[in-house]
Parts: structure tokens; sequence; C-alpha cells
């Protein structure tokens, strides 16, 4: 199963909604650093358009830890839950 949370890599996160200026939500996750998040700086990260959000963890893993980044990923809109 590739679909996973981020705690399940030990990354701590929260799960969020955007509007498009159309209306239209976006789902999306805000991946953020456990010591000083406010101090790191973010990466916003659109994915393409297949799949889901989930199925980008790999690199959500490697950006949020090799980086000691905070991340806002975001669903392609007509995929995952957006």
């Amino acid at each position: 199963m590739r679909y996973q949370a981020p705690t399940q890599r030990d990354m701590s996160y929260e799960e969020i909604w955007l509007e498009a200026k159309d209306g239209i939500k976006l789902e999306g996750w805000f991946l953020y650093q456990k010591v000083e998040p406010e101090k790191k700086n973010t990466i916003i990260f659109f994915h393409e358009n297949a799949g889901n959000i989930g199925l980008r963890m790999d690199w959500f893993e490697i950006i949020y830890k090799s980086l000691n980044c905070n991340i806002v990923g975001v669903s392609y809109r007509g995929f995952g839950r957006s």
C-alpha cells in the first residue's frame, strides 16, 4: 500500500484545504518540522496529474528529512479528494 499518512514516516502534518478562485476545494497536507517549524523554509509541492497526494510520500520524505524544511503538498485538481 503506497497511500500512507506522513506520520507513518515520522513526519508531523496537518490536513489542509485550499479554495481556488472558482470555489473548487483542493486537498493538501502541511508537513512541518517538529522543532521550531516557524523558523524553517517551506516548499510548495504540486504533484502531477495522476494518483493522489499519498503516492508522493517518497518525495516528501526525501525533501522533509534532507532539507529540514516544511512542505505544503497540494493535490492536483480532480485527483485524490480535490
